[in-house]
């Protein structure tokens, strides 16, 4: 009978070690993923004068890669034709975020001044998941007052420099799609930008997954998708804010990223994310990368092993 109840007690226990093990092997996969920027990065504005306040407010620490955004760059990624070297001035931090987390955006005071003025970190949010952006952190400032509408710029550079290079069909819809948010932004207030933001990525992804599906929607489809979602959100805004909206997305559906299955997927769960948002912090310390991560496996691994043991220890100490 001691002999039979070791024997199922063995078998008991090597399946949890098999579950435990798929369970850890999960953990680990999802640590190890390959993500989509592989370090920390500060881009400054070609036109802000003050280059040393940027980094002490954006890089603090020193790690991050230092690159520079210029009205070149402006012309590639977001189609702002013209702009001069002297226009890009709000700067930006990019940084890896853990899998799963979406696009995180935060606007930086400088030197306790907001001067980010018109686009809500949500906005950004939204552009930049509909540029292909997903799991990073993006911190925005400014040393002077500026609508921000250019700052993406640096986003889309940082990655390239880091070995992503996003379909420059994709930034300029994204980034128009920004702009034509702005007019309902205002309608709506700063309380109400994650839920404004939110409708508009569900309204994306709608779009994208009826394209996948052989069904490209009409002017009329596209408003009455954009017009359930804000109403499931009680956002209310006038016909030309909307109109403004429906013709950015017309455009985005003939973009390379509405044919992509898996920006179905991260749209929801940006949109998701999005309509529990409200302020200019979207990211808090926990969501950044650090060294932790490696000594939390560690930490992970031991105490799997130590409910091994004792689950053995037990099981034999009854026979």
């Amino acid at each position: 009978m001691q002999m039979k109840r070791a024997v199922t007690g063995l078998v008991v226990g090597v399946t949890i070690v098999g579950v435990l093990s798929g369970v850890m092997g999960a953990k680990a996969a999802t640590q190890t993923q390959t993500k989509q920027l592989s370090q920390a990065y500060v881009v400054i504005g070609s036109g802000n004068n003050d280059q040393a306040g940027m980094l002490k407010t954006l890089d603090p620490n020193g790690k991050a890669k230092q690159i520079t955004v210029n009205g070149a760059d402006g012309d590639q990624y977001l189609n702002l034709q013209g702009v001069s070297d002297s226009a890009m001035i709000s700067s930006v931090s990019v940084a890896p975020a853990e899998p799963g987390s979406g696009t995180l955006v935060n606007l930086q005071k400088y030197n306790g001044e907001d001067n980010i003025t018109k686009v809500t970190a949500q906005q950004y949010a939204m552009a930049a998941t509909l540029a292909g952006v997903n799991d990073v952190i993006i911190t925005v400032t400014s040393n002077q007052a500026v609508s921000g509408e250019s700052a993406l710029a640096g986003v889309y550079k940082a990655l390239a420099s880091d070995g992503t290079n996003l379909d420059d069909n994709n930034t300029t819809a994204a980034n128009d799609l920004l702009s034509a948010t702005s007019q309902a932004q205002s309608e709506v207030g700063d309380k109400n930008a994650g839920k404004l933001s939110g409708a508009v990525t569900d309204t994306a992804a709608e779009i994208a997954d009826n394209k996948q599906q052989g069904n490209e929607m009409t002017n009329s489809d596209i408003t009455n998708s954009l017009n359930n979602n804000l109403n499931n959100n009680n956002i209310n805004i006038s016909i030309n804010a909307q109109q403004q909206i429906v013709k950015a997305l017309e455009t985005f559906q003939q973009a390379p990223i509405a044919s992509s299955s898996s920006f179905i997927d991260n749209a929801k769960k940006q949109a998701k994310q999005l309509k529990g948002s409200t302020g200019d912090i979207m990211a808090k310390a926990g969501d950044f990368l650090n060294s932790e991560d490696a000594s939390n496996l560690k930490a992970q691994a031991t105490g799997f092993w130590a409910k091994i043991k004792a689950f053995f220890t037990g099981l034999f100490n009854q026979n």
